[in-house]
């Protein structure tokens, strides 16, 4: 009865004496309560229910309007188009209306539905009302409509081009030359849903954006100088995807790469002017409290951590996961993608810039080159030219840390961490650079300090034989910080310990640094509260450190490991109350990790309850990105496929054999989407190529699918158990469909020539391969291979010897 009566207020109109705020109130109660009790409510009252809607949703109403579409979406969400047939019907009625808010609330209504739940537009059997809609939507996409009319339009087509919908893809090619002749919009809001749209098709049907690319790029450089930062951030994603995504074929990826290069010295100075700071970011980067931390535990287990840590530098500043918060931050590394197609191009083409900036006094200037900088350093950018530069540029950027602007500071200690390695070798300045970090470990920004602990990380990794002979300046470092730091700062602290502890293993078994370091970690370890989203960044680092102490340890390691099962303990009664407790965000979040980790230690139990483990990592299987980027299942589908990888490389393939097709079936599918987070890229192709393990000839009908998404995964997974099985499995898969690898040979002689020093018999299952590629083509094989990048050619040429 209750939702009858928050219908009929809904219902309601302003001669009844209700006002519309009230309405609107009530309209996300009715909302609400049908979210959570829909399968108690009955059939009656939800047709009475829609009754109310059908004739509220005319109502002259503004937000009284989007309220009844939003309850229109909950019930078609929670019980699908079949409990309520008639309604796309209706809005394909309404969308022909002569009335201009009939309209207006019919396309705002779809909008809503299909954001909500556009997997229901899938279903064959609506096949034929989405049909009946979509040109009815299609006529509202011109210029004499209202904005409202023309944003929602291209909002919903957008969305259904996500689904893949046929009746929308077939339409793909004219829907691209349409939106460009709508590009001039006065309306901000609709030029962004066109380079949405743009970008939706560019991720599916990169040729059909190759063959409109002049007016398409004209327009994306444009959008770059938009004043309406979504509108220049969208444009950044239409660049960066652009470049990422490969071609069908090596000579439409030479023809694409050569197109992008004649506006590329238009496109990268145009990203640049994108990276200058502004009132934006200033607010992004508010230090943080201890309230405030953020931590994401990379690290669950030492075998895992060569995926994960990959990516620790890269996404300390600029993000890594296809969705940015900044302007900037999009740019920088859209900049630094370029770096890795054109390399010295990049730099050759922004050095004019770099000049510029570096020789003025205005740090507004200098930052951002600094930034850019620092984003096309990497070894597979433009690091190779950019080395010849360092004798002037370290000692520069060393002299910049001494501004008084706090940003600058910040982003240069970044952008010198690329230069780890080079300094570390030179003797003038690797103590001067460790005696900075230290001292800007204690500046008195957080972000210069967070920014300090990440740089020095970064060199305890790369030159710990370097950190060693100057210990005892992090030692004291450490030590002044302890008492200063709060949010962030103290993570970031925490994973520089644990890092110099894994990165000097042994040489920390010393009784002066270990005394210094337990007085360090102590003092956090008796401030911390179980209950603290510290604890676990700390308990982390103890692992580390105990791992390095090796004997040493014994003395605090009893005390930390009660600890640990006090917590356990803890968490089991909390879920013995609340079933339902484990599956909160951060619990839930590490089920995995102990699962993976209860195979090595607990076997016995392991093996009796994997087929119940293997069935809940599968239905936790299962990412979804809209235009506007979902994340929200990101953690928990990225460690259920590890944790399968984990198990398919145990000794248990026997249990896992009869799951293998839906787990193909799962991970295909999110491998093989156009726009892909990175970590989750890498642990669904190790997972993918573990599967090969047990079935190589089952899974080789899946390498046209996914062969050259998984080459691209594996060219940055650190060489580790994980990189080699799943070699060993894609290779056991290739002789069952040769044709696939084929397709695919540049990217997977890529991903062979990118793996550095494998183990000699994986080396010769490689060489073998392409001997009998060789063999299958015959005479023609150098004109085939005449074809790759002519860096790739020669690689392979002396490698393989082919």
């Amino acid at each position: 009865m209750y939702c009858k009566y928050l219908a009929f207020i809904l219902w309601l109109n302003g001669a009844d004496g209700v006002k519309p705020e009230i309405r609107q109130i009530v309209g996300l109660t009715l909302k609400s309560q049908i979210e959570k009790n829909f399968a108690r409510i009955p059939m009656d009252t939800i047709n009475y229910v829609k009754d109310r809607l059908l004739v509220a949703f005319y109502d002259p109403e503004y937000t009284v309007r989007k309220t009844v579409s939003s309850v229109m979406s909950i019930l078609v969400v929670k019980g699908g188009f079949h409990i309520w047939p008639e309604l796309l019907s209706f809005f394909t009625q309404n969308l022909t209306s002569q009335d201009q808010t009939i309209v207006e609330n019919s396309i705002q209504a779809i909008s809503i539905i299909v954001e909500d739940c556009s997997q229901l537009f899938e279903n064959e059997d609506y096949c034929q009302e989405i049909q009946n809609m979509i040109p009815n939507i299609f006529r509202l996409l011109d210029q004499n409509q209202t904005a409202h009319v023309k944003e929602h339009s291209i909002l919903i087509v957008n969305l259904l081009m996500m689904t893949q919908s046929a009746v929308v893809c077939e339409h793909q090619e004219s829907y691209a030359k349409h939106l460009l002749t709508m590009q001039f919009d006065q309306s901000t809001q609709v030029r962004w849903r066109i380079i949405q749209g743009l970008n939706v098709i560019q991720g599916q049907k990169n040729e059909i954006i190759m063959s409109i690319f002049d007016q398409v790029s004209e327009l994306m450089i444009n959008a770059l100088r938009e004043k309406d930062q979504k509108i220049a951030l969208a444009a950044t994603e239409f660049w960066s995807g652009i470049v990422s995504q490969k071609c069908n074929t090596p000579q439409e990826e030479e023809q694409k790469i050569k197109k992008i290069f004649t506006k590329l010295p238009v496109l990268l100075v145009a990203l640049f002017e994108c990276c200058k700071f502004t009132d934006h970011d200033r607010m992004a980067i508010m230090p943080s409290k201890d309230g405030d931390v953020e931590y994401d535990r990379k690290n669950f287990n030492k075998e895992s951590q060569r995926i994960s840590d990959n990516n620790n530098e890269e996404d300390y500043e600029i993000d890594d996961d296809e969705y940015f918060t900044t302007l900037r931050k999009s740019s920088a590394f859209t900049i630094e993608r370029y770096s890795k197609t054109y390399h010295d191009d990049t730099f050759f083409i922004l050095l004019p810039y770099f000049e510029t900036a570096m020789k003025s006094q205005n740090p507004d200037q200098i930052e951002p080159a600094i930034l850019v900088l620092g984003a096309i350093s990497d070894s597979d950018g433009a690091y190779g030219v950019i080395k010849i530069h360092l004798d002037n540029l370290v000692p520069y950027l060393l002299e910049t840390l001494n501004s008084n602007n706090e940003l600058l500071r910040s982003t240069t200690l970044w952008t010198l961490s690329k230069f780890t390695d080079w300094i570390a070798k030179n003797d003038e300045y690797i103590e001067i650079y460790i005696n900075i970090l230290c001292q800007k470990m204690i500046d008195q920004d957080q972000n210069v300090q967070e920014a300090a602990c990440a740089s020095l990380a970064v060199a305890c990794e790369q030159a710990p034989d370097r950190i060693l002979q100057h210990i005892q300046k992090p030692l004291d470092a450490f030590k002044m910080v302890i008492n200063i730091y709060k949010g962030n700062a103290l993570v970031l602290l925490l994973d520089t310990i644990g890092q110099l502890a894994l990165s000097l293993g042994e040489n920390i078994r010393n009784e002066s640094i270990v005394s210094q370091l337990m007085q360090v970690l102590n003092k956090m370890y008796m401030d911390c509260d179980d209950e603290s989203r510290l604890i676990f960044p700390l308990l982390e680092c103890f692992e580390s450190v105990i791992q390095a102490l090796g004997p040493l340890s014994e003395p605090f390691s009893k005390p930390i490991f009660d600890r640990c099962l006090k917590i356990i303990e803890k968490f089991i009664q909390k879920v013995k109350a609340d079933p339902d407790a484990i599956y909160t965000e951060t619990e839930f979040f590490y089920v995995f990790a102990l699962l993976g980790d209860s195979q090595k230690h607990l076997p016995d139990f392991y093996i009796v309850y994997l087929p119940q483990f293997i069935q809940i990592a599968i239905e936790n299987i299962n990412f979804g990105e809209g235009p506007e980027g979902d994340n929200s299942n990101l953690a928990q589908c990225n460690n259920a496929c590890w944790f399968i990888g984990q198990a398919i490389d145990s000794r248990n393939g026997d249990l896992i054999r009869p799951f293998i097709p839906v787990i193909a079936e799962k991970v295909v599918k999110i491998l093989s989407a156009q726009r892909l987070n990175k970590s989750l890229a890498q642990n669904l192709s190790v997972t993918f190529g573990r599967l090969g393990l047990l079935e190589p000839k089952d899974l080789s009908v899946y390498l046209d699918r996914v062969l050259k998404q998984w080459c691209i995964s594996m060219r940055i997974i650190k060489n580790g158990p994980e990189k080699e099985s799943a070699f060993r499995g894609i290779c056991n898969m290739i002789p069952h469909n040769p044709q696939a690898a084929m397709n695919a040979l540049p990217y997977l002689c890529h991903s062979f020539v990118n793996y550095k020093e494998p183990p000699q018999n994986l080396f010769n299952i490689f060489q073998g391969l392409l001997f009998n590629f060789k063999t299958v083509v015959g005479g023609q094989w150098e004109e085939f291979i005449i074809q790759f990048p002519p860096d790739l050619r020669q690689s392979v040429l002396e490698k393989f010897n082919v």
